[in-house]
């Protein structure tokens, strides 16, 4: 991501109930599998299953619509870059 147009943007629901952070690019949000599992409310294998079917049926690129990014663990390390996979467009 860009560091010029990046915004975090967090969304929830009227209740409370749901609360997601999602990582803005210029015209795109990036979330991660957990995010949008909460987000839809479905378990994370779901969320996975049909991304797979939109990337086997070519109606997205995986390299356009997949990025690595470096998380941050419990006790402030840094985990690998490549361990959270985020999903935008």
């Amino acid at each position: 991501m860009s560091d010029e147009k990046k915004h975090l943007i967090i969304f929830t629901t009227t209740d409370g109930k749901i609360s997601v952070n999602a990582h803005f690019d210029t015209d795109t949000a990036w979330l991660s599998l957990d995010q949008m599992a909460e987000l839809f409310g479905r378990d994370k294998s779901t969320i996975s299953r049909h991304i797979k079917n939109l990337f086997d049926e070519g109606e997205l690129q995986r390299n356009a619509v997949v990025a690595n990014f470096a998380t941050t663990a419990a006790d402030n390390k840094k985990k690998d870059a490549g361990s959270a996979l985020e999903y935008g467009k």
